[in-house]
């Protein structure tokens, strides 16, 4: 397994008392579809290394996990801020018109007005307001990820039709 035939779940936040258990944040929609989990992969030195699961209790987007041979807070140290992944395979279909970021990452923005934005480079999950990363001469530029602005996914063509307020990638080129 490579980590481009993975998605990111999440991370391993921190250590969890003393015998091993850890607190990781699950950066997912639905973090409940997790709760049996039985194995992750753990980002070692930019390789995946699967990590088989003892228990785990998840409580919104952050869960307590204890990891088979994890057995002390020295060890579970030693994954702290680590990424955790799972096999693309395993996604959940969505239907057509909600698709999975991962799935979008590449894909070229257009605007009714502007036309070719830019390449979607990255997805911002961390902020109160989704946010995708277009590439639109030579920087970042971040745009909401609102029904309101995107119009149509075409997967086919691998485009993002938005319709964006005007001055919004002005913003950007200051």
């Amino acid at each position: 397994m490579k980590l481009d035939e993975c998605y990111q779940l999440g991370w391993v936040v921190k250590p969890h008392g003393t015998k091993g258990v850890v607190t990781i944040f699950l950066d997912i929609d639905t973090p409940e579809n997790y709760k049996e989990m039985e194995s992750v992969f753990v980002d070692i030195n930019k390789n995946p290394v699967p990590f088989f699961i003892e228990w785990i209790r998840v409580k919104g987007n952050k869960a307590l996990v204890q990891f088979e041979g994890i057995n002390s807070v020295e060890r579970a140290e030693d994954i702290r801020s680590k990424k955790l992944y799972l096999p693309l395979t395993g996604l959940p279909k969505l239907p057509e018109s909600q698709p999975n970021y991962h799935d979008i990452i590449g894909y070229t923005m257009e605007d009714g007005k502007m036309g070719s934005i830019g390449p979607v480079e990255n997805i911002y999950r961390k902020t109160g307001q989704d946010l995708f990363g277009v590439k639109h001469k030579g920087q970042e530029i971040l745009v909401p990820v609102t029904d309101e602005w995107i119009l149509q996914i075409d997967h086919d063509e691998k485009k993002i039709l938005v319709d964006l307020p005007d001055g919004l990638i002005d913003v950007f080129l200051l």
